[in-house]
């Protein structure tokens, strides 16, 4: 086992030696750390509940692949650039906090969650995009390039199902691609799961 020293992003060239005292064999290996050159972010499948779960958050935030509940989510608003929601209208959906589904007044407004009392709302926009997965990123312009070229552009990306991919910018204005893995359990009381998967520029 050999441990990487804490050094700045660089090669570290490790000999290793075998000694027998009759034979000596010598092997080197390069160990890169640091900057690989990659310029955005892939992250695991994480599980999202709708407001009526009381075990899965609702929240996702992109920034750090984290999945909020609704007192997490309260205490870090400005990080939240999604939410999952299952509607009798709107079924399987992924809105963001400023989207009128949350503010007060509006038409089948879904309270439970409380965003209609944040200081902070973010506006992330979503697009379709006819991507099934996401061989074709290998950096992050690849991403930028799926958003632009991407429709239907809403603060909103409904009716989603498993296997559909679908483009987002932040408030902050970075983009992201986010994999919907699967869906379950829908129904209009609220309840309902949804797994994902995210590409993002860091």
């Amino acid at each position: 086992v050999y441990h990487v020293p804490a050094i700045a992003p660089g090669n570290i060239v490790v000999t290793f030696t075998v000694d027998d005292a009759s034979n000596t064999q010598t092997a080197t290996t390069t160990v890169t750390v640091g900057n690989t050159g990659i310029d955005y972010n892939s992250f695991s499948a994480v599980l999202l509940g709708s407001y009526a779960d009381p075990n899965v958050g609702s929240f996702y935030g992109s920034s750090n692949n984290v999945v909020y509940d609704v007192t997490t989510s309260n205490l870090n608003q400005g990080l939240v650039d999604m939410v999952f929601f299952y509607g009798a209208t709107n079924l399987y959906t992924l809105a963001a906090p400023g989207n009128a589904v949350f503010s007060n007044g509006t038409s089948g407004q879904i309270t439970s969650l409380g965003i209609q009392n944040w200081t902070t709302r973010n506006a992330t926009n979503f697009r379709t995009t006819i991507l099934t997965d996401f061989s074709s990123i290998t950096k992050g312009a690849d991403i930028v390039t799926a958003y632009n070229a991407g429709a239907n552009t809403n603060t909103k990306a409904n009716m989603l199902g498993a296997g559909q991919i679908i483009a987002f910018q932040t408030q902050a204005g970075k983009c992201g691609l986010c994999k919907i893995v699967d869906v379950t359990g829908g129904n209009t009381s609220g309840q309902g799961e949804m797994h994902i998967q995210v590409v993002d520029q860091q």
